[in-house]
């Protein structure tokens, strides 16, 4: 279950993100997203840390990402609107690098 560091093109720069990977065949793809930036969630927070490893260990790739303005990734906090590109940008990523799996959504707080 190795964590690749990534960067996808975001709509105000690139979003840094990690991406979890099971040790047999994926049998779905998640966007896992981290609580409110505003108060010190990232995609490292334990909660957001844990669910993806568990989801990897059930066979998921899971991909986790910094909103705008957080670690690595580019931009500021949008109050919401923003946030919401962000999360579509990281499924479309996801969906486009594994065609053909079941596609989930998830997160913590804010991020859900």
């Amino acid at each position: 279950m190795a964590e690749i560091v990534r960067e996808i093109p975001g709509a105000v720069g690139p979003l840094e993100c990690l991406i979890d990977r099971p040790q047999t065949a994926p049998r779905a793809a998640v966007v896992f997203a981290h609580p409110l930036p505003i108060e010190g969630g990232t995609m490292h927070t334990k909660v957001v840390y844990q669910s993806a490893k568990a989801l990897a260990e059930i066979g998921c790739v899971v991909l986790r990402f910094n909103f705008r303005g957080v670690g690595r990734s580019a931009g500021a906090w949008d109050e919401g609107r923003g946030e919401m590109d962000d999360y579509r940008t990281a499924v479309d990523y996801l969906a486009g690098a594994h065609p053909g799996l079941e596609l989930w959504a998830a997160g913590f707080s804010f991020g859900s």
